[in-house]
């Protein structure tokens, strides 16, 4: 049988075997975090809940056995004592900390947001500076998704030091070790249940267990696998021209909608297939995307690293004076409500579009035309008002076009 026809064979096989457990699948269940908050709402949601299963106590016992397993399995700092140690959230700004007497663990939580300047590096400087910790009693997680790198500029010298958590292999054995704990809790019990299941949706692995497991047989099949290589590759290639087009079409509908908002010649290679491909193979925080420029170190930009976002870039450092004012804008219009030390303000598209591991619901978008107009349209029109409140504010440099 020629390669191709092992290919569309394999193909349908799998094909059969999503219809069936698709069809078999549940409606997605209430959950009550994403009816409280956004489910990437790190601050608000993630770490507040995370910070009240670190903290918990035994009602009986006073034991701290979810701390105890969090800083033995995922942490992998098992000499911390816990006696006495304290679990703090947004303490001098860091996400979670925890403080042993001799020894700290610093959890920097990201689901989206991108990494502030030495953010990392000035979290550990900040805790030897004050006294309380050696150098080296300082231990620094990063908590992401899928496990990935901070920034450079973030961890500075310390890169080597920092220990990479994701929410995707990390956690789920350890809340299913808090649920199991929680026995006679059934409040925090069903808690945790709702919120394991956040966890699979954000990470894209709340497919049907029996579904995975029937497909990783079939792989296993004669010689399956070898076909399957060819896929892959396909589906690679094929998701890089997705995300690409998408660049496109956004472009093509704000150079209709928006006339006077012109792209940054020094930053059109962003959109090129090339460097969707960098985003895609999850290049050390590249982000590909469209740039527009405004004035000296002003864009308004469309992109993503992992999932897509848009608003104001201006850095705080090179034009702080810029920085504040473009903020105060946002917060006068509304609609752009995140910032940071590059970004005064942007907001995320929620649902989240993750361009670089993609969901089903991702993929379905990308892969249809009328959906990639509509998401085009969409962000246009959110970015119609910024840029008109922009010239408004005269910041626009005319010349800039």
């Amino acid at each position: 049988m020629a390669c191709i026809d092992r290919q569309r064979a394999l193909l349908a096989a799998a094909g059969r075997l999503y219809e069936r457990y698709q069809a078999a699948s549940q409606p997605i269940p209430f959950n009550i975090f994403t009816v409280l908050r956004k489910a990437s709402d790190e601050v608000h949601l993630h770490s507040r809940f995370l910070h009240a299963l670190l903290d918990h106590r035994d009602q009986e016992t006073g034991e701290r056995e979810n701390l105890r397993d969090f800083i033995d399995s995922v942490a992998g700092v098992p000499e911390i004592s816990l006696d006495g140690a304290r679990v703090a959230r947004e303490k001098n700004h860091i996400d979670l900390l925890i403080e042993g007497k001799n020894e700290a663990v610093v959890i920097e939580n990201k689901i989206y947001a991108r990494d502030q300047e030495q953010q990392l590096l000035r979290y550990h400087d900040a805790l030897v500076s004050s006294g309380a910790y050696d150098d080296s009693a300082v231990h620094l997680c990063y908590l992401t998704l899928f496990g990935t790198e901070p920034e450079a500029q973030s961890t500075g010298s310390l890169r080597e030091r920092v220990t990479l958590l994701s929410y995707r292999d990390n956690l789920p054995k350890w809340l299913r070790s808090c649920q199991r704990r929680a026995f006679d809790e059934p409040f925090l019990r069903d808690s945790i249940a709702q919120y394991i299941e956040l966890v699979r949706r954000l990470t894209g692995t709340d497919q049907n267990g029996t579904y995975m497991n029937k497909l990783k047989a079939l792989l296993m099949r004669d010689d399956n696998m070898v076909v399957a290589r060819g896929l892959v590759q396909a589906y690679t290639e094929t998701h890089i021209d997705l995300v690409h087009l998408l660049w496109c079409e956004v472009a093509n509908t704000i150079g209709d909608r928006i006339p006077d908002l012109h792209r940054d010649p020094d930053y059109v290679r962003n959109a090129s297939r090339d460097d969707v491909r960098k985003t895609v193979a999850g290049l050390q925080h590249f982000q590909s995307g469209l740039h527009y420029r405004v004035a000296d170190g002003i864009w308004i930009v469309i992109a993503a690293t992992t999932n897509l976002w848009y608003g104001i870039h201006c850095d705080e450092e090179d034009f702080p004076r810029e920085h504040q004012l473009l903020k105060a804008l946002c917060a006068h219009l509304g609609g752009f409500p995140d910032c940071d030390n590059t970004s005064p303000g942007y907001v995320w598209h929620e649902p989240a579009l993750n361009l670089r591991t993609p969901t089903e619901e991702t993929l379905a978008i990308l892969n249809s035309a009328d959906r990639r107009n509509a998401l085009a349209d969409t962000i246009t029109k959110e970015l119609t008002p910024l840029w008109t409140k922009l010239k408004d504010d005269g910041f626009h440099d005319p010349n800039t076009g």
